[in-house]
């Protein structure tokens, strides 16, 4: 999973933001949130989120800790309706606490286990067919590394956030690694670590499967604008974008539009990409409903020979479906169903992939 997830997702990370309110969901909304902040930097409506996730697990000085950045970040006449209420309503309820030394280092363990039919993003295809000027027709069989693998795989990711009492930044570092069953697909490792202030962050990452990549994320956001810049290795890729959340009761909404750039740094098909994201994503309770839609197109000729007048674009379909099957003050168990489908006019780099997959999370 990871071997696509952090080559490519990592790249879509700084392209596809969406700023969404949560609800106090204790854990599932701590482990969600890392990762969110990871790739979108810092807003109200995540650091509320942390608030309200921190406060129900019992960690009333975490809790007051993010309240109090948001205060001193954020004027609260620019925050939507929705969030002033929520803001409000919390730090009402905080006020029953009595405050002592904020704890200033949180530790999570997440697993996670599951099924992907096509894991490597392959494709379905067992040769090429191009048509010559003499009317023949010409047939390139695929190397087997192209064509798509299926396997059940498991993966393992150790959190730990500092956050200084009284400060206004804070630092998270992550260790991730993922093991295939199928023995043709190479388990990976992923490190990062994040420093994080106001509304503005940067990661130093180091990602290692078949290939090492190592790089920089930027990323901030002005409600309702939002900006990221990455660079590694082979690319360097920046987005710009809105986003525009609300929500009533126990339920939420968010959209986001994003447009991106992805530079290759070393000789690539089609050179410098163009892409547009929408995303629309729905929380209720225990539920996550998510989908996307990316639409991307080269800016040269795929292939000077078997494609030279041909400009490579795409279609990209995701819809994914998240559910809390338990969860206490100090752990979670969820579920998650996820379709992709990714249609190019260059055939070869089509592919589909369904995943299924069980995860658990444990904070100390």
């Amino acid at each position: 999973m990871r071997q696509f997830i952090y080559v490519s997702i990592l790249s879509g990370l700084l392209i596809g933001i969406s700023l969404t309110p949560l609800k106090a969901a204790g854990l599932q909304d701590i482990n969600q949130l890392e990762q969110r902040l990871f790739s979108e930097s810092e807003s109200a409506e995540l650091y509320l989120a942390l608030a309200q996730a921190y406060a129900q697990s019992g960690d009333i000085n975490s809790a007051q800790a993010y309240l109090q950045l948001i205060e001193e970040t954020w004027p609260l006449d620019t925050l939507p309706k929705t969030l002033q209420t929520q803001l409000t309503l919390l730090t009402e309820q905080l006020k029953l606490y009595h405050p002592s030394k904020p704890e200033q280092h949180h530790y999570m363990l997440v697993l996670e286990s599951g099924y992907e039919s096509n894991a490597n993003r392959g494709t379905d295809l067992d040769f090429l067919t191009f048509s010559l000027d003499n009317g023949e027709a010409l047939y390139l069989s695929l190397d087997e590394q192209s064509q798509k693998r299926e396997s059940f795989f498991i993966s393992a990711t150790a959190l730990h956030h500092y956050l200084p009492e009284n400060q206004d930044w804070m630092i998270s570092t992550a260790v991730e690694t993922t093991q295939y069953r199928n023995p043709e697909l190479d388990s990976s490792l992923l490190i990062r670590s994040s420093l994080r202030w106001q509304t503005q962050s940067i990661t130093l990452y180091h990602y290692e499967n078949s290939r090492r990549l190592t790089g920089m994320l930027y990323s901030g956001n002005y409600q309702p604008f939002n900006w990221a810049f990455r660079r590694q290795n082979d690319r360097q890729v920046g987005s710009v974008g809105v986003s525009m959340p609300w929500g009533q009761k126990d339920t939420s909404h968010s959209v986001a539009l994003n447009l991106g750039i992805d530079e290759p740094l070393e000789r690539r098909a089609g050179g410098i990409s163009d892409n547009i994201r929408f995303k629309y994503q729905f929380n209720q309770n225990r539920l996550n409903l998510s989908y996307q839609f990316e639409y991307g197109r080269d800016r040269q000729a795929y292939n000077p020979f078997f494609y030279a007048d041909k400009h490579d674009e795409y279609h990209w379909h995701s819809l994914a479906l998240g559910y809390t099957l338990s969860q206490s003050l100090t752990h979670r168990l969820g579920l998650k169903l996820q379709y992709d489908r990714k249609k190019h006019d260059i055939a070869l780099n089509s592919w589909n992939n369904a995943m299924l997959q069980l995860n658990w999370a444990k904070m100390f």
